[in-house]
């Protein structure tokens, strides 16, 4: 740059060099040393300088820049590593004997444990259950009391978390809209993620709610996150359920043949008695038809027919049991 070093003395010019080399070694590599019209040896070194330093500048710019690269590279291989770390943990409950309900608040304390997601230290999970469109809470952290009390059950399409379950996508708020449908005096502001829990025919079985600080801007890689937990999830609830039905059906299984055991022992008893207890009706009815009604041996007669009879109606209906319990055996076996 040319000014008015024209004008200066040799010292003077020497020492403006002194000066920004001075400059230099504290750090400053944007300065830039006066020239002057002479082209003399000093211009010359003046321009060395000069040239120096905008390589200086130009390596110090590309080497920021590889460290901010390799700063994102660090970053993104910490949040995958987080993410897999979740994920393998999630997948390990699946196959131990953990009841949904544990593996569930076990999720939401991992998820609100990750330190590069901006989540406020409090969520919940919502599952669908016997109720169509209903969801029911059934893992929280943190949440007020009036919350809870709220949200144990939130229809689909009733605030955030019923929206994500209708529209099967996230919902996300950085403070409280007018999507908030549920509230209560003195909550405090805040936003939310709202991920739905979608199954694998695409059918909404619960809700992954977080909470996120009030303007937190939406980020694609948090979403990202959430929604492979929510897939991961999806697969667990499923496999759970498919659990309790196999244990369900085989207890009725069990219990099934335990019927039909005690149905054919019955039968067989009502068998054996069936035949003799015939005779002794048989033969009592024969013997009343010969006694008159004065007879000493006639009430007697007339009770052990009467009481005969009546074991009889008691042994048709264990056979009528055992038939039931063995067409009840064969329909389930089918």
């Amino acid at each position: 740059m040319l000014s008015d070093a024209k004008n200066k003395t040799l010292e003077e010019r020497i020492n403006g060099i002194i000066g920004v080399l001075m400059e230099m070694s504290q750090g400053n590599y944007s300065v830039q040393i006066e020239l002057s019209d002479k082209n003399d040896e000093i211009d010359a070194i003046s321009t060395a300088i000069n040239m120096m330093f905008d390589d200086i500048n130009q390596q110090r710019n590309e080497l920021q820049k590889t460290f901010e690269e390799l700063k994102e590279s660090k970053e993104e291989i910490s949040k995958n590593y987080d993410t897999q770390s979740v994920l393998n943990f999630l997948l390990g409950l699946q196959f131990k004997n953990s009841q949904l309900d544990d593996i569930l608040k076990y999720t939401l304390e991992q998820i609100l444990d990750i330190s590069w997601l901006s989540l406020e230290s409090k969520g919940a999970i919502f599952l669908v259950e016997e109720q169509p469109g209903i969801l029911v809470m059934k893992a929280q952290n943190k949440l007020a009391k009036e919350i809870c009390a709220a949200c144990a059950k939130v229809e689909f399409g009733k605030c955030l978390c019923g929206k994500a379950a209708q529209s099967g996508q996230v919902e996300y708020a950085n403070c409280l809209d007018s999507r908030h449908d549920i509230s209560y005096e003195g909550i405090v502001n805040h936003g939310h993620y709202c991920v739905p829990i979608v199954s694998s025919v695409g059918k909404t079985i619960g809700v992954i709610n977080t909470y996120l600080k009030v303007g937190h801007h939406r980020d694609k890689k948090e979403e990202e996150f959430m929604l492979a937990i929510a897939n991961v999830l999806a697969s667990i609830i499923e496999f759970k359920k498919m659990e309790n039905e196999k244990e369900n059906l085989q207890s009725r299984i069990t219990q099934s043949e335990k019927m039909a055991a005690i149905g054919q022992l019955a039968g067989g008893v009502a068998h054996e008695i069936n035949n003799p207890l015939g005779v002794i009706l048989g033969f009592a009815q024969i013997i009343a038809k010969n006694v008159k009604e004065g007879d000493n041996l006639y009430m007697p007669l007339k009770s052990i027919e009467r009481e005969a009879i009546r074991c009889k109606n008691l042994v048709g209906d264990l056979l009528t049991f055992s038939r039931t319990a063995k067409s009840k055996m064969e329909l389930i076996e089918c």
